[in-house]
């Protein structure tokens, strides 16, 4: 006899899987799927539409999806403040022997929290935090590869989870634009992710095109949240469609930076098959990048618990 949750992981790869690989097929190669105006060609790529017009990415800290072949793109998280030189190069080399891209999310961490982070902007732009920036910097230039850089996300929330997401939004701007120009001088092709949650006031932190080659945001479908918040479950196109057009305006291609979709087996393939049908009114949506690991605790409220957002292996193949 198997054991309900081992029925119930079973029927969430069957459902989600229904939703989401029966449809991937295989993309132009190079950078044409991921951005606009690129010759750039390095390789194949799947994607998640059958107009061919979405890639998919994940997030995947324990490798559960490594054998996927429909994921044109890997995405880690770093702390400017503690850079594990070796596992990050670890990470690059998985993801090339994959046929991935790979997305950097750098998180600017403040030294001290009590005293650093009301002037965490100012102390970037006076130079406070060069050694830092050069850092992991000149650890992703030696990759001799091109990189997506993701830095200071979710920025215009100042719910005090992160310190660079503060009500100072020139600030903001100033340090991104400082963080970015130094990063070139490292990286010989850079392309760079500016990611706000999605909520109003997002265009206040925007550093201009030239700052932009994405515009990335977070998609979390979480029920009990929905709920509360707007008294039902929302579908993906009310979720995203609500953040893409604050976005459109800025004229540049969108991702999905971080996507997570929590309930049951069900509820997974409902929700997820009516993403991929709605893909087709959302026409600068290029890239899609599922979160797949259990969130951290503090992430969300307290009373609904720590969202575990993880598929199982076989979702994405």
């Amino acid at each position: 006899m198997i054991s309900a949750r081992a029925r119930n992981l079973v029927l969430v790869a069957a459902t989600v899987a229904l939703a989401l690989t029966s449809l991937l097929i295989r993309g132009r190669e190079g950078l044409d799927g991921l951005f606009w105006g690129s010759n750039t060609v390095l390789g194949g790529q799947w994607v998640l539409d059958p107009h061919g017009t979405v890639n998919l990415g994940v997030y995947d800290p324990d490798a559960t999806l490594a054998s996927s072949s429909t994921i044109a793109l890997d995405h880690v998280f770093v702390s400017w403040l503690d850079v594990d030189s070796a596992k990050l190069r670890g990470q690059f080399d998985a993801a090339r022997r994959r046929n991935r891209w790979l997305m950097v999310t750098v998180e600017p961490w403040v030294r001290d929290p009590a005293a650093d982070t009301v002037t965490l902007f100012v102390d970037i732009r006076r130079g406070r935090y060069d050694p830092e920036i050069d850092n992991v910097c000149a650890i992703l230039g030696r990759f001799q590869f091109p990189i997506l850089l993701r830095w200071g996300h979710e920025m215009e929330t100042p719910t005090g989870r992160y310190p660079w997401a503060q009500a100072d939004a020139p600030g903001y701007v100033d340090a991104y634009r400082y963080v970015i120009g130094r990063c070139r001088d490292h990286v010989r092709e850079l392309y760079t992710v500016w990611s706000p949650r999605g909520d109003k006031g997002l265009e206040r932190y925007f550093p201009g095109r030239a700052y932009a080659d994405y515009v990335g945001l977070s998609v979390y479908s979480l029920p009990a949240s929905d709920r509360d918040i707007h008294g039902r479950v929302r579908s993906f196109a009310e979720n995203f469609g609500e953040k893409y057009a604050r976005v459109r305006p800025l004229e540049r291609p969108v991702m999905i930076a971080e996507l997570g979709v929590e309930g049951s087996a069900k509820y997974r393939q409902v929700w997820l098959d009516e993403m991929r049908r709605s893909l087709v009114n959302f026409p600068n949506l290029k890239t899609i990048v599922y979160f797949n690991a259990q969130d951290l605790p503090g992430a969300w409220e307290v009373r609904y618990g720590i969202p575990d957002w993880r598929v199982p292996p076989g979702v994405f193949r």
